[in-house]
């Protein structure tokens, strides 16, 4: 499988698992909104309550809220996320090879927001750059890179 096949699926496992975690999250805080209203119910938590503009926002908050910190510690103290990670890919500093830098993360999430606003093009824009280059390696000054031998960058 190619480096953007990989990519691609390691994306897949990291919005998996992202998803899951903003529904738990999701599910907690109507449970509280709930009890603070005193409105629990049985069916309170799981049916959708509310305008379908609050829901956008609710999703939105709680995947934001995960997605940020599970991205952005995840490149900054490991290289990787758990998608990447288990598909032996690593997100280093394009000119050192090190860990990347806070700054660096903030620029590569924006980035990835931009592209999933795009409809994807700034995913598939690496399918014809010449070294498979997303727009958020291009942006970030970042790399992701196959770690072949099992060893993942600690240095900063």
């Amino acid at each position: 499988m190619g480096e953007f096949g990989k990519r691609g699926i390691a994306q897949l496992i990291d919005l998996a698992a992202v998803s899951g975690v903003a529904t738990l999250l999701e599910w907690a805080l109507r449970a509280l909104w709930a009890i603070a209203t005193d409105t629990l119910s049985l069916d309170g938590i799981w049916v959708e309550t509310g305008s379908p503009e609050a829901q956008i926002l609710m999703n939105g908050f709680c995947f934001f809220a995960v997605s940020i910190p599970y991205c952005i510690w995840g490149w900054t103290r490991w290289g990787t996320t758990f998608g990447k990670r288990g598909l032996g890919l690593e997100v280093v500093d394009a000119h050192t090879g090190k860990l990347i830098s806070n700054r660096q993360a903030w620029i590569r999430y924006s980035a990835y927001v931009f592209s999933g606003l795009m409809l994807g093009l700034g995913w598939l824009a690496a399918l014809f750059h010449p070294q498979g280059f997303a727009w958020h390696d291009q942006i970030s000054n970042t790399r992701c890179r196959s770690r072949r031998d099992g060893s993942f960058s600690t240095e900063v």
